[in-house]
C-alpha cells in the first residue's frame, strides 16, 4: 500500500505543486553554481511527471521496507 501510495498520490501532487509554483527553483539556482552546466540543462528537460513520480515510489519503497509511513 505505501507503494502505490507513493506513486499515484504524493508523485502527482509534488508534480502539480511544481507546476504551479515555482519552489524547486532556488534549489536549481543553488546546484547550477555548484554542478556543472551539462547537469542542471538535463535534469531541467526531464518530464516533471516522472521525476515526481520516481520520487513518490522511492518513498514508498522505502516506507514499505522501513514500515513508517512519516
Amino acid at each position: 500500500m505505501p507503494i502505490w501510495y507513493g506513486l499515484f498520490f504524493i508523485g502527482p501532487l509534488l508534480a502539480e505543486i511544481t507546476l504551479r509554483t515555482s519552489i524547486f527553483t532556488p534549489a536549481l539556482d543553488f546546484l547550477g553554481n555548484t554542478l556543472p552546466i551539462g547537469v542542471i540543462g538535463t535534469v531541467e528537460t526531464l518530464p516533471v511527471y516522472g521525476i515526481c513520480i520516481t520520487i513518490g515510489g522511492t518513498y514508498g519503497l522505502i516506507a514499505q521496507v522501513t514500515g513508517r509511513w512519516i
